[in-house]
């Protein structure tokens, strides 16, 4: 009998849990601050169970309420983000490079990691603050649609890839959405060490990607430039961008060196 309590009691409290973390999953970058009715109508549940889940998070800091009555992501969930390998490792080894590409190229310039089939940007850099906000921290984009995106999934396996297609939007008519299509780039990501886009998620943007490799030659991550210049004025960019990420990369380890030797001379129009 008290076996069978304890497991109900467990259960109750996965549930809970599940619960609370579909909550939190609401927020993103392009709703970071939810009411009470949208947070209940997202997880569909009922607006009594939100609202003590709800209650709960903000007494222990997951989440805060606004003077609006509204709800956002709290700060003790970002002093726990803070301690992410991501945060303390790849981005502070990559602000110093970002700061002098920013210096140099006067572009918008981002750092992102793979997260599953998307892009996640973890820092940017810019001064407009408005000009690009698809790359702002903590949005994301598909890996096919961005530069960035591109680089890292040049270095992923072949399910990867596919996977990254499988529910693909054509953002735009230039926007590659086939195995086909993409193949072929990947590979010259792999060639030229760099990827470029121009219009593939907004009409009028272009970017740049270069990888930052491990010593085995995975993508840990990818640092970009987003743009609105031709092609031949961008491309003269991608050296700034591969000293950096070679640069990155031997922070985190000195050996990272021979995953670069594959590059090409330099960059061409493609």
């Amino acid at each position: 009998m008290e076996s069978a309590k304890r497991a109900d009691s467990a259960a109750g409290e996965g549930s809970m849990l599940q619960r609370g973390l579909a909550v939190l999953d609401c927020f993103d970058a392009n709703s970071p601050e939810l009411g009470l009715s949208a947070l209940a109508r997202r997880t569909q549940l009922p607006v009594s169970t939100t609202a003590r889940l709800v209650t709960q998070l903000v007494r222990w800091g997951a989440l805060a309420r606004t003077d609006a009555r509204t709800y956002v992501i709290g700060q003790r969930v970002w002093d726990l983000g803070l301690l992410s390998p991501v945060n303390r490792e790849l981005r502070a080894a990559a602000l110093p490079y970002l700061r002098d590409v920013y210096t140099t190229t006067r572009s918008n310039v981002h750092l992102a990691v793979r997260d599953d089939t998307s892009a996640l940007f973890v820092e940017r850099l810019s001064d407009a603050p408005n000009a690009t906000l698809i790359s702002s921290p903590g949005s994301r984009l598909p890996l096919y649609a961005c530069g960035v995106g591109k680089a890292m999934l040049a270095y992923c396996e072949g399910t990867v890839v596919e996977q990254s297609l499988q529910e693909s939007t054509s953002f735009t008519s230039q926007t590659v959405v086939t195995l086909e299509s993409l193949q072929p780039q990947l590979l010259d990501v792999r060639a030229h060490g760099y990827a470029h886009t121009e219009g593939e998620y907004s009409h009028g943007a272009s970017s740049l990607g270069v990888p930052i490799l491990s010593p085995g030659g995975t993508a840990l991550g990818a640092i970009g430039i987003v743009a609105k210049a031709k092609k031949s004025e961008l491309i003269q960019l991608v050296p700034v961008l591969q000293v950096a990420a070679r640069g990155i990369a031997r922070s985190l380890d000195i050996r990272a060196d021979q995953a670069y030797v594959s590059w090409g001379a330099g960059p061409t129009e493609r």
